[in-house]
């Protein structure tokens, strides 16, 4: 009897530890996908990419080597790794990050993540251009709502109303 009661104890210890550190595969599928799309280079140019347009304003060269540090620290791949790979295992099935990396091994798949980086800048300018040329008439919105809301708080406010007594 005593030796079937550590016989279980050990086994479910075992089974404890063994369920503790098992992997569903979503894991080591998503840094498998990871790999694949060449996450580490993609986010550095991204990083590159961002740190230029950050840049072109003079006021901030002062401080360049500052933000690349902390960006260093905070935003390398080797940081976020593990947080992107959680983020991917927990967002996608095992056979959906299996497809996605089956479709980024293919030649279209290398180029996609080659010229996304581009593509994303470029996104952003468009975004930043069509901003700029419409920034008028966001402007005189907001200044129409600051006057609306002036208006009103300078209007009396009608006095509470007693509570009914019974």
């Amino acid at each position: 009897m005593k030796k079937m009661s550590v016989w279980i104890i050990a086994s479910l210890g075992l089974f404890l530890f063994t369920s503790a550190y098992a992997d569903d595969g979503n894991e080591q599928e998503a840094g498998a996908l990871l790999e694949t799309m060449h996450m580490d280079t993609v986010l550095g140019q991204s990083i590159d990419q961002m740190m230029a347009i950050q840049f072109q304003n003079p006021a901030m060269a002062p401080y360049r080597h500052i933000v690349e540090q902390f960006i260093k620290k905070y935003m390398s791949y080797g940081t976020l790794k593990p947080e992107m790979i959680k983020l991917y295992a927990q967002t996608f099935t095992k056979e959906e990050l299996n497809d996605i990396t089956a479709f980024y091994r293919t030649p279209t798949g290398q180029k996609a993540i080659q010229v996304m980086p581009q593509l994303m800048a470029q996104g952003a300018q468009i975004a930043r251009a069509k901003m700029q040329e419409h920034m008028p008439e966001l402007q005189q919105q907001i200044k129409e709502e600051v006057a609306r809301q002036q208006q009103q708080q300078s209007q009396p406010q009608p006095a509470p109303q007693p509570a009914p007594q019974k």
